[in-house]
């Protein structure tokens, strides 16, 4: 069987597809079914060829991949739980800054405006981030579909570096970079 689970067709084997077209197969998975069990097999196919290239031969080996395909499914398993869970806890949190926010909103307290607006923007790109989590699988299995978008770099160094600048990590390392002459400063 296919790794989808669909019945292969005989002519679909490695081992024929090496005998009838003459080229090699390789890392082809296949499910075989015994006993009421289903055992992964990882096939490559190789054609012989005699003098004048015509095949005579098809020389196989096959692996035992079972357990690999068992670990890959519980780490998919993991990866989608674990995706739930954070997705849960995250949007909890996203909520009470959200009411934060408007609580601020009317205040004069700009630095904690500032601070909640900037945790709503990196709880929300940890948002996304945890949506693509599943997408780690869909990579393997190269069903990934990317989304590509331009974006203006010096936004987001400039992002970086303003989050740095509150935390007052940008004024230490400035700090540092006069105490040692071959220490770069970021700016």
């Amino acid at each position: 069987m296919t790794q989808d689970g669909n019945p292969l067709e005989r002519d679909k084997l490695p081992y024929i597809l090496a005998l009838k077209t003459g080229e090699p197969q390789k890392n082809a998975q296949l499910g075989v079914i015994h006993e009421k069990k289903i055992s992964w097999l990882l096939v490559n196919s190789i054609p012989l060829k005699d003098k004048t290239g015509a095949v005579y031969a098809v020389a196989s080996s096959f692996q035992d991949i079972t357990a690999q395909k068992q670990l890959e499914k519980q780490k998919d398993e993991f990866i989608s739980i674990a995706s739930h869970e954070l997705k849960t806890t995250v949007t909890t949190i996203n909520a009470f800054l959200q009411v934060l926010l408007e609580m601020h909103a009317e205040e004069d307290d700009k630095r904690t405006n500032y601070m909640l607006t900037r945790s709503k923007a990196q709880v929300n790109r940890l948002i996304s981030l945890i949506r693509n989590l599943p997408g780690v699988t869909k990579i393997k299995a190269g069903k990934l579909e990317l989304n590509c978008e331009e974006v203006c770099l010096d936004n987001i160094v400039d992002g970086v570096i303003t989050d740095l600048s509150s935390d007052g990590f940008i004024s230490e390392y400035s700090a540092a970079a006069e105490k040692f002459p071959g220490f770069n400063s970021p700016r």
